[in-house]
């Protein structure tokens, strides 16, 4: 009788339906992760450097300001600014605003960014998020609390700032002026201290990863600013050859070999079913040293914990050098001459993978 009770108060009214900008913010780590406020702020870098990537920009601006927020900057395209008559909404809200909506999700696309929740998740979880785009010698703006799109009152970029919701907002370009960039995109964001409030931004974390897709994004420059206790930091890394340079990997030496390559591999469904061929291409340089050293990333986005493309890119190097019987290689009398293993472990390594997303 108790547990008939029971099932009969069970209705559909105790099932809270939520929108998937609230559902971000009342469960951020779904989609960033336990590292919270770090991935969110790398989201909107990500971006950029697809910009780069995809041959649409060549510089990047990364700053941290004394207030906390982070503004990331590049010389792209500039997001669409149009207004989607079915959706009801801009394109700035389309992408930067509505969670799972993005560009990478058909086709060959291999960047980083733009696949559909990152940066959403990012706007979500902030206080202030605001967008400036420059296109057509226009600058278009739209503004977000929380994820919900709007206006704040006055100019300057404050996020307690009163704030007015506005949904379907039709955006209206002003004069850029002449000292304001050709196109591109502006994205300036504060995180929401009630969100998430054990998570802490790790600066060199965000700086590192930044520089690291930098130097495997041919053609990118990246320019930092961020505070530290001994003062601003401002720092420009530019792409570094043909899989970024080895100096990150903590060895001097100099590059003995750099390769460039790419295959087809045949992409295929849950049920099996072929969906056509997508190209794989790779860029690694290889430097001696005497342990093993290795920095990789897929889609320029740094993998620091390694993976299928690290062992076997090793495996690959070990078994060749091994095969090759490097001439001159002193060896004690009796000594065996050495496996795959032991070249793999006394190499620097610096990886590039694109794979479609």
């Amino acid at each position: 009788p108790t547990l008939t009770c029971m099932a009969e108060n069970y209705t559909s009214s105790d099932v809270t339906t939520l929108t998937p900008m609230e559902h971000i913010r009342l469960r951020p780590g779904v989609y960033l992760g336990g590292d919270v406020r770090t991935t969110a702020a790398r989201e909107p870098v990500d971006n950029a450097l697809d910009e780069v990537a995809r041959g649409f920009a060549t510089e990047v601006w990364v700053t941290i300001h004394d207030d906390s927020s982070i503004e990331v900057v590049d010389n792209g395209r500039g997001l669409p600014v149009d207004f989607d008559a079915e959706a009801g909404i801009n394109g700035i809200v389309k992408t930067l605003g509505t969670a799972m909506s993005g560009t990478n999700f058909e086709g060959d696309g291999t960047g980083a960014g733009t696949n559909g929740v990152g940066a959403s998740a990012t706007n979500a979880i902030s206080t202030r998020f605001s967008v400036r785009v420059w296109r057509g010698g226009k600058m278009y703006s739209q503004d977000f609390r929380e994820g919900v799109p709007g206006t704040f009152a006055g100019d300057a970029y404050d996020p307690a700032a009163a704030f007015t919701p506005k949904d379907g907002q039709r955006l209206r370009g002003v004069a850029a002026g002449k000292s304001a960039p050709t196109s591109g995109t502006l994205v300036r964001f504060t995180f929401d201290p009630s969100i998430a409030p054990e998570s802490v931004l790790d600066v060199d974390d965000l700086a590192l990863r930044a520089k690291l897709s930098t130097i495997l994004t041919p053609g990118a420059t990246l320019h930092l600013s961020y505070p530290t206790a001994e003062g601003r930091v401002e720092d420009t890394v530019t792409f570094g050859g043909p899989a970024g340079a080895l100096a990150l990997t903590g060895v001097a030496e100099p590059a003995m070999l750099t390769a460039d390559g790419s295959f087809t591999v045949t992409r295929r469904s849950q049920d099996n079913r072929d969906l056509g061929e997508s190209p794989v291409s790779f860029s690694v340089a290889l430097a001696p040293s005497a342990e093993q050293h290795v920095i990789a990333a897929v889609n320029s986005v740094h993998t620091p914990d390694g993976g299928h493309h690290v062992n076997k890119a090793l495996r690959a190097i070990g078994a060749g050098a091994a095969e090759r019987r490097v001439r001159g290689l002193p060896l004690n009398p009796g000594e065996e001459y050495p496996g795959p293993d032991a070249f793999a472990a006394t190499v620097s390594m610096a990886l590039s993978v694109r794979t479609p997303a």
